[in-house]
């Protein structure tokens, strides 16, 4: 119940809960058992993204994968929970089976923890029972096997989803709450998404253009949940980039995903852990499903509150399903208006 779940716990922050009680078990006691059932979940999310990658495709997918499982492996989880397993869905699933399965294994073995370690292969020394080698020790490193082959396994038989390379592919991606069949071209018969050589995405805020490699929030430097630019943002005007449909509005109301009528999938995360702030100082001016065009409002953001409250107003604009493309650039621009030409997008 602890050891797959545990991906979604830390995904949300709660994991600082847990906190003061691995050090008061330490403290006290001289290890802590909760600790020796979290191995698994760490090497089930790198099973799973290596599975993918190697599914994939597409090479910068593929590319994707196996890199951010590689780091997942050494201990940084965050590029494959928000560039492979989240997106993907099926993907963190199977990674939740896998640490859940080696959770219990290692409660079946009584793992335990002695020392805080990083996580990742560089965790096995804190299992170490200070008075020798145990069974909670060997336990501790099959439940990591045990996590990395069944999220790897599980993954490659059945939590790969299959995106076409085609240009007349239809898109999945990491915001889809409105079908992309619901999304209409002009002149476009088909009901599929209207393909360019080349496609525009436009500034949804006035500011300052950066590098996402800026971005103080390793998900969005790596570029692991997509590709872009990051805006600072001089007005809270938050304008739509694209002509298409509104998919997914957060419930805290700091981020927005728009995708085009051309298939490119936009999304727009104002500011660095907004989401704490359970969306004072966001108003919407639309709705899931709603049909935009360039340069409607989309929402208003009260930039000086967020800045009293201490949060980062650097504003990352990626497109999250990049891997269907073979470029995504910003155009150079330093100062941009909301509504200007910021990122091309070529097929």
């Amino acid at each position: 119940m602890l050891g797959g779940p545990w991906i979604l716990i830390v995904m949300f922050g709660l994991h600082w809960a847990f906190i003061p009680i691995f050090i008061n078990n330490m403290a006290t006691i001289g290890f802590d058992s909760l600790m020796g059932l979290l191995a698994a979940n760490q090497f089930a999310m790198a099973g799973a993204a290596l599975a993918f990658g190697l599914r994939a495709r597409d090479k910068q997918m593929k590319t994707l994968g196996i890199s951010t499982g590689g780091t997942a492996l050494l201990g940084v989880s965050e590029p494959a929970l928000y560039g492979v397993l989240l997106p993907q869905k099926k993907t963190l699933i199977m990674a939740i089976i896998g640490g859940s399965v080696g959770g219990v294994i290692g409660g079946a073995f009584l793992s335990k923890v002695y020392a805080f370690a990083p996580s990742g292969v560089f965790g096995i020394r804190g299992a170490v029972n200070p008075q020798g080698i145990d069974a909670g020790f060997y336990g501790y490193v099959v439940q990591m096997l045990v996590g990395l082959v069944v999220g790897f396994i599980l993954t490659y038989l059945w939590g790969y989803k299959t995106r076409s390379e085609s240009a007349k592919s239809i898109p999945q991606g990491s915001v889809n709450s409105v079908s992309i069949s619901d999304v209409r071209g002009q002149n476009n018969n088909s009901g599929l998404p209207v393909q360019k050589a080349e496609m525009t995405v436009h500034s949804p805020l006035s500011g300052e253009v950066v590098e996402l490699a800026s971005v103080a929030d390793e998900a969005f430097s790596s570029e692991a949940m997509g590709k872009g630019v990051a805006i600072i943002p001089s007005s809270g005007t938050v304008v739509s980039p694209v002509e298409g449909v509104v998919t997914t509005i957060t419930k805290s109301r700091h981020a927005i995903a728009v995708i085009g009528n051309d298939g490119v999938e936009v999304l727009i995360h104002v500011g660095l852990d907004t989401v704490k702030l359970k969306g004072e100082g966001f108003t919407l001016k639309v709705q899931e499903g709603d049909q935009v065009k360039v340069r409607d409002v989309m929402m208003e953001v009260d930039l000086a509150k967020i800045k009293e409250k201490g949060f980062q107003l650097i504003t990352p604009v990626i497109i999250t399903n990049f891997g269907n493309y073979s470029s995504v650039s910003g155009i150079g621009a330093r100062n941009i208006s909301a509504g200007a030409p910021v990122i091309t997008v070529k097929v």
